[in-house]
């Protein structure tokens, strides 16, 4: 009818709708516009009514090929779209929520800070907008694992781009009333910062229904042709309200090269709390760089205890010593090895502690009311009644929530109160470090000063001597070999608690070994030049 808004709408004919999925057939479809227009494009201006193009659907979900020569790494990945973040972080505990997941991606997040503090995750904070009246709306989070090196790449209000080492994250929020145009428009924005050729992941909340209508099949058939994937199991619900449920909540990928013969699959976590479930899955992505030494490319997954058994340390330092011959022992990188596999040998894997995986007020009435309701949320369309007693007990789950919350906090009130009475002090917040006086200007240019002279002067270098063969050059202090008292006393004197490098070695491993591997942790720096 000459609408701009319903060129996207009639794209997609019956027959590329009827055969999503169909392994035999490689369907076309025609659409007036140009193929670079709606990949490529920002605007709805460019579509001519005067050209027609023939595209083949693409067949990549059902390629029978795998990504050929890659080492591939496993990254376990959450999505939720958590409809207020600041609720979830009050009511459920650290573990709870980033349990052993890589990537965390939250949107519709309601979260106006600019930071958030989540220990052993970066942040990525694309913040809510706060109206001058009402509750904020969107808002978009992506936690990230440091060792995956994560960036920003770009965020706007539908959409954020992250960066790793192994692909790019997008995660998306777009609310009902944005049309379908738009969402594609949106997602070609994103898209274009993307590197050609890399490992794409495109997951969020699209409200476009997956198990019906014709919206989300022409979303799905759109992102086939960029090569993407759907990985959702259009029979699991992923959102949850009194009118209805739907499966709104998506994950695409787009593998480089070929795609693996069998996809992950996505698990819905069923949480009554929320109208939108968390879906997670595991992604078998191709490492970059592979055989490049970096600190990047170190696995968390393989850290080591503190501990070490020195029986075992001492017979494989001792076997593997006697294996150098004389080439080797003029390679400190072979005599690093040789230290570094024997510590690896010895120290035993990590063994990360049990947590608690609930609020301290969340007790075993809490835990039958919460299996109840699950069980009635899968039981909820049997009928009407079913329905509304699902609704009539998700209430009352909330409502004790609150009231076990509010005990909680009530007694730990109490607590602190009673011990008030011995120590007044405790009833006032601890202050935090006091902060340094402030400097000014002339005390700081008047130490520079001091420190490094004039400027414009050199410094008189005279007493330095500049040439190898100067033989008080050859016997100064700077050139002497470390003894064995200095490498003792600066490994004594090094603090416990600090983390581990790329080769997963702590400061309590030599400690531990040092009557061992003192002599030859002497020889590896005296080695060095």
């Amino acid at each position: 009818n000459g609408d701009e808004s319903d060129i996207l709408i009639s794209l997609f004919s019956d027959n590329c709708l009827d055969n999503i999925g169909d392994k035999s057939d490689v369907l076309s479809y025609k659409y007036d516009c140009s193929e670079s227009d709606i990949i490529n494009s920002n605007s709805l201006d460019n579509y001519s009514n005067n050209s027609s193009v023939e595209i083949p659907i693409n067949q990549s979900v059902n390629v029978n090929e795998t990504i050929v020569g890659s080492v591939l790494k496993e990254i376990n990945l959450s999505l939720w779209n958590v409809e207020g973040l600041p609720y979830i972080l009050n009511h459920f505990s650290e573990y709870e929520l980033i349990q052993n997941f890589d990537i965390l991606l939250f949107n519709e997040t309601l979260y106006t800070e600019s930071s958030l503090a989540v220990r052993g995750y970066y942040a990525f904070i694309h913040q809510a907008v706060k109206p001058s009246s009402g509750r904020p709306y969107g808002g978009l989070i992506a936690m990230v694992k440091p060792y995956l090196d994560p960036s920003m790449v770009s965020h706007q209000t539908s959409y954020l781009v992250v960066k790793t080492k192994y692909a790019y994250f997008v995660v998306c929020y777009f609310t009902p009333k944005i049309s379908l145009e738009n969402i594609i428009l949106e997602l070609n924005s994103a898209l274009s910062d993307v590197e050609h050729g890399a490992a794409v992941v495109i997951c969020g909340d699209f409200n476009c229904r997956m198990d019906c209508g014709n919206r989300g099949s022409r979303l799905r058939c759109y992102l086939n042709n960029l090569e993407f994937v759907l990985l959702n199991d259009i029979d699991s619900k992923t959102y949850y309200s009194p009118q209805g449920e739907s499966v709104i909540d998506l994950v695409f990928v787009r593998y480089p090269g070929s795609v693996p013969t069998i996809l992950p699959q996505t698990i819905i976590v069923l949480n009554p709390i929320r109208k939108h479930q968390r879906v997670i899955t595991t992604l078998s992505l191709p490492v970059l760089d592979v055989g490049q030494s970096s600190v990047g490319s170190y696995n968390p997954a393989s850290r080591l205890s503190r501990n070490m058994n020195l029986s075992i340390f001492q017979q494989t330092l001792n076997v593997s010593i006697l294996n150098l011959d004389n080439q080797d022992w003029a390679d400190v990188d072979k005599l690093t090895a040789v230290l570094t596999d024997s510590i690896a040998k010895a120290a035993a894997p990590k063994v990360n502690p049990r947590h608690n995986s609930n609020k301290p007020w969340f007790d075993e009435q809490c835990r039958i009311i919460k299996s109840n309701l699950i069980r009635q949320m899968r039981r909820r369309n049997i009928s009407d009644a079913a329905n509304s007693i699902f609704w009539e007990t998700r209430k009352f789950y909330k409502q004790t929530l609150k009231l076990k919350r509010n005990k909680f906090e009530e007694d730990e009130l109490m607590n602190k109160l009673q011990k008030t009475e011995v120590k007044p002090w405790l009833l006032f917040q601890e202050s935090g470090k006091p902060a340094p006086a402030p400097i000014d200007a002339a005390t700081l240019e008047s130490h520079f000063k001091n420190l490094l002279g004039e400027p414009n002067i050199p410094p008189n270098c005279e007493s330095i001597p500049l040439t190898t063969d100067d033989e008080r050059h050859k016997s100064a202090w700077y050139n002497e070999n470390f003894t064995e008292d200095e490498v003792r006393e600066t490994i004594l004197n090094s603090a416990n608690g600090k983390a581990a490098g790329p080769d997963n070695i702590f400061y309590e491993h030599l400690k531990r070994g040092l009557p061992y591997l003192l002599a030859f942790i002497t020889i590896i720096f005296n080695r060095v030049t």
